[in-house]
């Protein structure tokens, strides 16, 4: 409910609020159930002893955050796509408020056992996410290589920094390879995004095409 209103607080003066408003319903909703199904794909029989069990969040836990945080991502894109808005503008007007569901989601697991300082690694990151979001987002136009100021750069700076650290805590603690890879993959692809909104990528296109 909290991600509900700061994304129709922070964004109804640039968006429709209606539009922004169903926006998040199925944005939450989406992260959710797809978040519980790949779960139960992931670890299949979980759930197979009543069809029901899929969807009893509150009784019997399960979730996946990478398969959530993927169709959180569709659905924001494809939302983007219905509503002709700017992909990465509109991304980087959300980046704030899906840090702080996620850490809302991660604070959630980390209560039922306050021991695993894994789950808490990862809820300080997505906290610092937030923190991290709204002060680079008064700041990025204002550094000399990004001086187009172009929206994107607090999406991608965020998502680069949050998953670079996440693969530090997966190899810390052993996590699967395909775990590493997947956020290794994610921080790479940020910072390529950094680089292609940079002067130095534009420059270094202008510089070709004048040659």
């Amino acid at each position: 409910m909290l991600f509900l209103y700061l994304t129709w607080r922070n964004l109804r003066e640039d968006y429709d609020e209606k539009k922004l408003v169903s926006y998040s319903w199925l944005a939450m909703l989406g992260m959710v159930l797809g978040g519980r199904i790949i779960y139960g794909i992931v670890h299949w029989g979980v759930f197979n002893e009543n069809i029901i069990d899929w969807v009893t969040f509150f009784s019997i836990s399960g979730f996946n955050y990478i398969g959530g945080i993927v169709c959180l991502f569709l659905i924001s894109w494809w939302a983007c796509r219905y509503n002709d808005w700017k992909i990465w503008a509109f991304f980087e007007d959300i980046t704030s408020n899906v840090c702080l569901l996620l850490t809302c989601f991660w604070l959630a697991d980390y209560t039922k056992n306050i021991q695993d300082w894994r789950m808490l690694s990862q809820m300080l990151v997505m906290m610092g996410g937030v923190v991290l979001a709204n002060f680079i987002a008064t700041k990025y136009r204002s550094f000399v290589w990004y001086s187009s100021g172009k929206k994107g750069f607090v999406f991608f700076f965020v998502v680069f920094v949050t998953s670079l650290v996440m693969t530090l805590i997966a190899l810390t603690y052993k996590d699967r390879l395909n775990l590493v890879i997947f956020y290794l993959s994610i921080s790479l692809l940020s910072g390529s995004g950094l680089f292609m909104l940079g002067e130095v990528f534009n420059n270094i296109f202008n510089f070709r095409r004048n040659k």
